[in-house]
């Protein structure tokens, strides 16, 4: 009897002890069980992890597993950029024409608010196509269960990420550098795939997402620092010596049209003779003179591909003032207003940083500036004519907006 007592408070004592461990398992598990957004982002990191491993079984496995399981009206595993790229790397190729038939920007920004992760998903992504962007297109062009179409723009999407590099900030969220390229050689491409394909299912994504086109009709805001020299030829050159030259320039132009205005100050001028002016102006020789020559100028941008040459046809004044009061009794120097002929040549890099609707164009070029600009004054003795000749290396920046043509 004694046995039986002890036997049954062993098993007694057996029993709690485990429902104990049970709840203590319980309690475990409750407190490491993860919110439905830290769940997406375990999946989207495992993901990484599997493209870093080269397993696509794996990657396969796990899209299908968080797609069906995370996906709903309030929370989106992948944008779609993602899927994009994700169905592309796993080579499942006619699934990626078929999302992408279905794209809109309108449809993709509101699946992409509804995706707040982040993680190197898109950064893998992008990198493991692009580094190895001869097998893709290889396979594509193998893949037979595809149409010409779907073959044709999945290669055109294709030099589309090539084209963009995709950079990670020091938060750790990622970007897309969409800013600083020339989109030249991907519009023919997009153009070619548009007439080829008129009316394709295809049409709305390359004209929105691949595609950037802008009106070449945009009002360009623009300035320019000179510095160089100025030398005088003519009469001009018996009473006056040449100098350096600083120059500022501030200019607006529509459709290659340019309407500026410019300022050139010279300094150190030098008087070769003692000279009168027709009002009683002494100015000894050797006197020290700083010239100021303001004036206006329509010209035109010719433009191919890096270089330009803006010629300009300009009205302005020649104006000299003194430096030194002992050297000059008062007053000032003036030419009549004359005709002012330029011509640049200048290189430089367009600038494209492109948005929604419109882009924000620039270009910052280093040229080389020659005006020609007929001076005289009026002196005791009689007028004295020449022409003032400018040269100066001259560094300009454009920038504006021009409206994108879908």
């Amino acid at each position: 009897m004694k046995k039986l007592i002890i036997l049954l408070l062993s098993v007694s004592l057996a029993e709690s002890v485990r429902s104990q461990n049970n709840s203590n398992d319980t309690l475990e598990l409750a407190s490491n069980e993860s919110t439905r957004s830290e769940l997406i982002q375990k999946s989207r990191n495992s993901i990484v992890d599997a493209i870093i491993e080269g397993d696509r079984d794996k990657a396969t496995e796990l899209m299908l597993y968080a797609k069906t399981t995370f996906d709903d009206d309030n929370y989106q595993t992948f944008t779609p950029d993602e899927l994009w790229n994700l169905t592309i790397w796993l080579r499942k190729y006619k699934t990626t024409a078929s999302e992408m038939a279905r794209f809109s920007s309108s449809a993709k920004q509101l699946e992409r608010n509804k995706t707040p992760f982040t993680s190197n998903l898109m950064f893998f992504l992008k990198d493991s196509i692009c580094s190895n962007i001869g097998f893709f297109v290889s396979d594509i062009n193998s893949d037979r269960s595809l149409t010409g179409c779907e073959r044709e723009f999945l290669l055109l999407y294709i030099k589309n990420l090539k084209r963009i590099p995709t950079y990670e900030k020091s938060d750790g969220t990622l970007m897309n550098n969409s800013g600083f390229f020339n989109p030249d050689s991907l519009n023919i491409s997009s153009n070619e795939f548009l007439k080829q394909y008129p009316g394709s299912e295809f049409e709305p994504f390359v004209k929105t997402a691949l595609r950037y086109e802008y009106k070449k009709k945009g009002l360009m805001y623009g300035c320019a620092v000179s510095f160089g020299t100025a030398s005088v030829e003519g009469d001009s050159i018996n009473i006056l010596s040449g100098s350096v030259c600083v120059g500022v320039d501030l200019n607006l132009s529509y459709n290659n049209i340019v309407a500026g205005v410019q300022m050139n100050i010279s300094t150190n001028h030098k008087c070769q003779v003692f000279f009168q002016e027709s009002d009683g102006t002494r100015y000894m020789a050797g006197a020290e003179l700083f010239g100021i020559s303001p004036n206006f100028y329509l010209g035109y941008w010719f433009r191919y591909h890096e270089l330009s040459i803006l010629p300009s046809i300009g009205y302005g004044g020649f104006r000299l003032d003194e430096n030194s009061m002992s050297e000059v009794v008062t007053g000032y120097l003036k030419s009549d207003r004359k005709p002012v002929l330029s011509l640049e040549v200048g290189y430089g890099k367009p600038i494209f940083v492109p948005a929604d609707n419109h882009v924000s164009s620039g270009r910052m070029a280093l040229g080389l500036r020659y005006s020609y600009q007929p001076i005289n004054f009026h002196l005791m003795d009689g007028d004295i004519s020449g022409v003032m000749h400018r040269v100066t290396l001259c560094y300009r920046i454009s920038a504006g907006k021009l409206k994108r043509v879908y």
